[in-house]
């Protein structure tokens, strides 16, 4: 069983007119970056949810000889 409640569709208007988040990681290893975002707002009766997310990292290079 998985568990796929992640507010993505609002059951009732969020508090405010808007709320969100932003996170940004970095690995050192593979100079991997990624970047996370989440909006809600509502208005009313109606409710919305937008996200987002970006990761980008190089392949990882050990010593040695190719």
């Amino acid at each position: 069983m998985v568990n796929v409640i992640d507010n993505r569709i609002p059951e009732q208007p969020v508090d405010g007119l808007i709320s969100g988040a932003f996170e940004q990681r970095y690995q050192t290893v593979n100079e991997g970056k990624s970047s996370a975002f989440k909006l809600e707002g509502s208005k009313g009766m109606l409710a919305w949810h937008l996200d987002g997310f970006y990761r980008d990292s190089v392949d990882l290079q050990i010593p040695g000889q190719v």
